[in-house]
């Protein structure tokens, strides 16, 4: 009897982190807007390698609005798990860590950002930074993930409820009070 080594490699299963920036700024909420206004997401991006979540979201915000940020909290995770449910899209099983950034300096946007955003599953959609008034963000349907209405509260308390969120987000189902 010989000794059977299983050379088959088993591929590893991943999970990507990323990092959302939530900047305020005179009553609005920085957004990235994609087309004209398919949909909304907040700033952020994939975490790489030699760098942690906070070094990400500082980057990202760079590439995608031309700002400089800093990180003063974090705020809320959120998990998404595409193969759970009929998505569509190409996004793997990921975890986003958001933090509240404060701008440093200028709060001008870069109209021509370094590495706008673009939809993985569409390169026509292709995103630009905007100011929303934190007022609409509950009425905002098209906001990916649907979390306008606890932006809003969080603006106005400090607290982000629920502080982690499994997607998909929807808010129809959500128990709420």
């Amino acid at each position: 009897m010989t000794n059977q080594v299983n050379t088959e490699i088993t591929p590893k299963y991943k999970v990507r982190l990323r990092a959302g920036a939530l900047i305020f700024h005179s009553e609005k909420l920085l957004l990235n807007k994609f087309g004209n206004g398919v949909y909304y997401n907040i700033p952020g991006g994939g975490v790489e390698k030699n760098e942690n979540a906070q070094m990400a979201v500082v980057r990202e915000v760079k590439e995608e609005t031309g700002l400089d940020v800093t990180v003063k909290e974090f705020v809320f995770a959120l998990e998404n798990q595409p193969a759970l449910y009929e998505s569509g899209t190409s996004d793997p099983h990921g975890v986003s860590l958001f933090f509240r950034c404060e701008i440093i300096g200028e709060t001008v946007l870069d109209e021509k950002p370094i590495q706008p955003d673009v939809n993985p599953d569409d390169p026509n959609l292709v995103a630009s930074p905007v100011w929303v008034e934190v007022e609409d963000l509950p009425l905002l349907s098209t906001l990916v993930p649907n979390i306008g209405k606890e932006l809003a509260e969080y603006y106005k308390t400090g607290r982000f409820m629920p502080a982690f969120i499994n997607e998909p987000y929807n808010i129809s189902t959500q128990n709420r009070s």
